[in-house]
């Protein structure tokens, strides 16, 4: 029995991983809302935008964009209304 519990708690997992692997998708800066586009590219302040994806999180749509700045990776997410929600360096 509890050979069958850990094959279920990994299948569980797994699969839990992938549906939360699918809600993200991969968009371009144009793809964004206009208070989107605005709010990272004053963030960015002309770095280089390297990645931006819209995700679902918490049943509420958010975009999280990338670049390098002083040799360091920055993540921001900022919702649909242009709202920064976090900023991670």
């Amino acid at each position: 029995m509890r050979h069958w519990t850990r094959l279920l708690t990994v299948a569980l997992v797994g699969t839990l991983a992938a549906l939360a692997w699918a809600k993200e998708e991969r968009v371009s800066l144009e793809d964004c809302p206009q208070a989107v586009q605005d709010t990272i590219l004053k963030e960015a302040n002309g770095a280089t935008i390297t990645e931006i994806e819209r995700e679902i999180e918490n049943g509420k749509t958010v975009y999280e964009a990338e670049w390098m700045e002083d040799g360091m990776e920055v993540e921001i997410t900022v919702a649909e209304d242009g709202t920064l929600l976090e900023r991670e360096v």
